[in-house]
C-alpha cells in the first residue's frame, strides 16, 4: 500500500521513471553529456533534432517546400494565408556580380547584369560600414563634440589626414572612401601631387602614397572648401573662370577640385574648357 503512495508522488516530483517500467530513452550523443548538454551546445539549431534524423528530414522539407511549389500555388497559398499575393523570390535572376564597380559600364549591357550577393545586402559606406568584411581597414571616426556646428566631411578628414601625414612625412596614409576622396585623389595624380594609391577599390578607406621631392611634400597646401557638413559652396562657372586668374597671372598650379552635376570630380582647369561649375570641395598645391 505504502509503495502504491510512494510511486505516483515520486512521479510527481521526477523521481521515477516516466512509466512504471524504466524505458530506454534515446541514446544521445556521447559528446552531449555533461555540461555541454546542460548549458546548451555549440550547435543551438541541430541541438533539438540530434536524436532523430527522420525529424529534421522533416523539418527542413518543410523549410524547402516554399521553393518547390509552382508559382501559381505559391500564390494561390499567399492568398489563403491572406499575406499578399506576391512572390517571395527575386523578379529578375540575371547573371549577377559581387560588386557594383564590377557591372559593364556600358548602360544598356548593364541592363542585363545583377549586383547580387552578400555586398548587395549588406553595402558598406563611409558613414555605416558592413560588417561583412571586418578584417579590411577601417576609419576611427571622429565625432563632433556638439552636432549642432562641427560636422566634420569625409573631404576634410581627407584633407586633414593628408595634411598631417605629409607633416610627418609619411608615405602612406588612409583616408575615408567616398566618391568625393577618390575623386580628389585621382585628379591629384594627374597632377602629380601624390604618388598613387593602395586599395583604391575599398568602399570605406583606401591609402594615399605621398610623394616627396629633396626632402619635402609636393604637396604644401590642402584645405577643404567646407569645414563642416552644413556649409557647402556651389562654384559657378563664372568662379571657376576666375580661380583660373587668381592674383592676375594664369593659375594652374593652384589646384581648385570640385564635384560637377553628373558626379565627376574635376579640376578647375577643366571646370573652365566644359564652362561647368560644381560643389567646391578642395584647394591643393
Amino acid at each position: 500500500m505504502l509503495r502504491r503512495t510512494i510511486v505516483p508522488l515520486a512521479k510527481v516530483y521526477g523521481a521515477a521513471p516516466p512509466n512504471g517500467t524504466g524505458q530506454m530513452q534515446p541514446a544521445r550523443h556521447r559528446l552531449l553529456h555533461g555540461k555541454r548538454e546542460r548549458q546548451g551546445s555549440l550547435f543551438a539549431i541541430a541541438n533539438d533534432v540530434k536524436y532523430d534524423e527522420k525529424r529534421l528530414r522533416q523539418q527542413l522539407n518543410a523549410m524547402l517546400e516554399e521553393e518547390r511549389l509552382p508559382p501559381r500555388t505559391r500564390l494561390e497559398r499567399n492568398k489563403a494565408n491572406g499575406g499578399e499575393a506576391l512572390p517571395q523570390r527575386r523578379l529578375v535572376d540575371l547573371p549577377g556580380v559581387e560588386r557594383r564597380r564590377d557591372l559593364p559600364a556600358d548602360p544598356i549591357t548593364r541592363l542585363f547584369f545583377q549586383h547580387k550577393g552578400d555586398h548587395a545586402l549588406y553595402y558598406g559606406t563611409y558613414d555605416n560600414p558592413s560588417l561583412q568584411d571586418e578584417d579590411r581597414i577601417q576609419i576611427e571616426k571622429r565625432e563632433p563634440r556638439y552636432w549642432t556646428y562641427n560636422v566634420f566631411t569625409p573631404v576634410y578628414d581627407f584633407c586633414h589626414r593628408i595634411r598631417e601625414a605629409t607633416e610627418q612625412r609619411k608615405r602612406f596614409v588612409i583616408v575615408p572612401s567616398t566618391v568625393e576622396t577618390r575623386g580628389c585623389a585621382r585628379v591629384m595624380l594627374g597632377h602629380g601631387l601624390v604618388a598613387g594609391f593602395r586599395d583604391f577599390h575599398n568602399d570605406r578607406a583606401f591609402a594615399v602614397e605621398l610623394k616627396y621631392f629633396q626632402g619635402d611634400s609636393t604637396i604644401n597646401v590642402i584645405e577643404p572648401c567646407a569645414y563642416d557638413g552644413k556649409t557647402e559652396f556651389e562654384w559657378s562657372p563664372k568662379m571657376m573662370r576666375r580661380l583660373m586668374n587668381t592674383h592676375g597671372i594664369h593659375n594652374r598650379l593652384v589646384v581648385y577640385i570640385c564635384r560637377t552635376a553628373d558626379n565627376r570630380v574635376i579640376d578647375h582647369i577643366q571646370a573652365v574648357k566644359e564652362n561647368v561649375g560644381g560643389r567646391g570641395l578642395i584647394m591643393v598645391h
